[in-house]
């Protein structure tokens, strides 16, 4: 599908295979100087087209429901929800975006959360996303989806780069109430969907 952001930018939106895993490397090696958590030295390995081609494989195996965002030819950002497994907890997926720091603020993370969200698995009730505390704009993009916090985790993320550990915030938010309001925020932003 193709959407046109409040700035009349025109982005192309769409489920990721193997055709983006190109793209997608760029992507992630250029996100690794632009996330907000670079300073802590979090993501230490340069991505490859064998990870990226096996990650997808694994996606597709898996029903994930990942978004991609493309701008002129490359991506510019990318969205996933995908379940937890198991028996007891196949109604609780983890849920992750990136978006490229030129393109923050936009709407785009909402709209590539509301795609991902409305094809997620129909057993999906409920999403949780793990975030640094110090990543303040994903704390408060959830929020606006309808998440709450139902824990913090002292230091479980270890980095290799810095030899720290980082604490992790956990938000919940139920499926039906992110597809909702990341629906409602999108369209707040001025994103308007192209036919």
């Amino acid at each position: 599908m193709l959407i046109r952001l409040n700035d009349e930018k025109v982005i192309r939106v769409e489920k990721i295979g193997l055709n983006h895993a190109g793209m997608l490397v760029k992507f992630g090696n250029k996100m690794r100087s632009e996330a907000p958590y670079d300073s802590h030295g979090l993501i230490h390995k340069r991505y490859t087209l064998k990870m990226e081609i096996k990650l997808i494989k694994r996606q597709m195996k898996n029903h994930h429901s990942p978004y991609i965002a493309i701008s002129n030819g490359e991506v510019v950002g990318v969205a996933d929800i995908n379940s937890m497994g198991g028996e007891l907890s196949r109604h609780v997926a983890y849920c992750g975006y990136v978006v490229a720091k030129e393109f923050r603020g936009t709407g785009l993370a909402y709209f590539l959360i509301y795609a991902a969200a409305k094809h997620a698995k129909r057993s999906i009730k409920t999403v949780l996303a793990a975030i640094l505390p110090q990543n303040k704009a994903s704390v408060y993009f959830f929020k606006h989806c309808g998440g709450i916090e139902v824990g913090k985790f002292k230091k479980t993320i270890f980095s290799k780069c810095s030899g720290r550990y980082y604490d992790e915030i956990y938000m919940q938010v139920p499926l039906a109430g992110l597809i909702k309001n990341s629906n409602r925020m999108w369209k707040l932003k001025g994103i308007k969907e192209k036919l």
